[in-house]
């Protein structure tokens, strides 16, 4: 078969590649594979303080927000972040805030000087919380359970600081939205492996938790606010350590939302994230690098 040597050279690529890939499933993968799961909640609950940052999400607010407010859990507040919405959103949160006592809304207005982007919002939100335990989340999420919050916040004992949960986007049928939930499903597999190997190296914002000491010891997105991304990985992979993160992957604690519908829509959002990637820790780039390559 390898009858020049264009077919060799190929065929010997083709080798390093399977070689490099059963490093990443047998090296990398295998502790996530088997790493278990409960689903025994603690007994005493931790005050925790959900912050949502949104900006013109009135229906999605209308449709999933109260999949958050209604979680089953003892001590808890959301912090929404109305971020110069001028679609309604005020309105609907007043209206909220009269069936939700537990409701805080923090509303950002435009600035003709310079223009606000989500870390700011979220930056107000973490100010505005009056609790240590922060667990975020967006407007457009819903999730799995009523444990989602219980099930995230268990994880905060010891030195723990930082939380990865996993959200996947909601099935819907078509190539597209599979291809977007496979690529989803492969992110996560890498992140949450690589926490459990002790250097993790990014988090998502739909599904995220750390706490209050760390966000202002770290000076917060300081060092990346000129970015419109990066509030959830950039955080992550400046501030996790080997010992400050822990994974939850128990299926009540997914937070689902939906995925782009088209290719140009979702190539712009990847095309975003990209160009965050390029920031991280070089370890982590050579890391993704090789991955996606092979």
């Amino acid at each position: 078969l390898l009858e020049t040597p264009v077919h060799l050279i190929i065929f010997i690529l083709l080798q390093l590649c399977f070689i490099v890939q059963l490093y990443y499933l047998i090296g990398k993968y295998a502790r996530l594979s088997a790493y278990k799961t409960s689903h025994t909640l603690p007994d005493e609950a931790i005050p925790v303080s959900v912050i949502i940052s949104a900006r013109n999400e009135a229906r999605n607010l209308s449709e999933f927000l109260p999949a958050v407010m209604d979680q089953e859990y003892p001590d808890f507040e959301v912090v929404l972040v109305n971020d110069c919405s001028s679609d309604g959103s005020d309105i609907l949160l007043m209206e909220m805030q009269n069936r939700y006592p537990h409701l805080k809304v923090v509303t950002v207005n435009e600035n003709e000087r310079f223009k606000t982007g989500k870390k700011f919002a979220l930056t107000m939100g973490i100010k505005a919380a009056k609790n240590e335990c922060l667990l975020f989340t967006d407007a457009d999420c819903k999730p799995a359970s009523d444990k989602w919050l219980a099930l995230m916040a268990r994880n905060f004992t010891g030195s723990t600081e930082i939380v990865l949960g996993y959200s996947p986007y909601t099935r819907t049928g078509g190539l597209l939205n599979t291809f977007i939930r496979f690529e989803t499903l492969k992110t996560a597999i890498n992140y949450l492996a690589a926490a459990l190997h002790f250097d993790a190296y990014m988090g998502i914002g739909r599904n995220l938790a750390y706490t209050k000491a760390l966000f202002f010891r770290s000076k917060g997105f300081a060092s990346h606010m000129h970015l419109l991304s990066g509030d959830d990985d950039l955080f992550v992979n400046e501030n996790a350590t080997a010992t400050n993160v822990k994974i939850e992957v128990n299926k009540g604690a997914f937070t689902y939302s939906p995925a782009k519908t088209t290719f140009a829509a979702w190539y712009r959002q990847k095309k975003r994230h990209a160009g965050v990637g390029k920031i991280y820790k070089g370890r982590h780039r050579r890391m993704l690098t090789f991955d996606a390559l092979s």
